[in-house]
Formats: structure tokens, C-alpha cells, sequence
């Protein structure tokens, strides 16, 4: 899949930044979810 992006980025860099963006706001949401998780847990 990254392999995919990578190539459609060499044709396509906006759509492949764009992209970017969003799987970084998707991974940031995750980590932030678990780590709320978390300390619902310790608490």
C-alpha cells in the first residue's frame, strides 16, 4: 500500500502529500486514543 502511495506521489505529489496528511492525522488520532485509553485504565 505505502509501495502504491509512493508511486502514485511520483505522478501525483499533491494527492501523495495530501495523503500524508491524512495518515498522519489518522496514525496522531490512534496514538492519542490509546494513550487516553491508557490512563482511563490507570485511573
Amino acid at each position: 500500500m505505502i509501495g502504491g502511495l509512493a508511486t502514485s506521489g511520483a505522478l501525483l505529489p499533491g494527492e501523495y502529500f495530501a495523503w500524508i496528511i491524512i495518515a498522519m492525522m489518522f496514525a496522531g488520532g490512534a496514538a492519542l486514543e490509546d494513550f487516553t485509553n491508557d490512563e482511563h485504565a490507570m485511573n
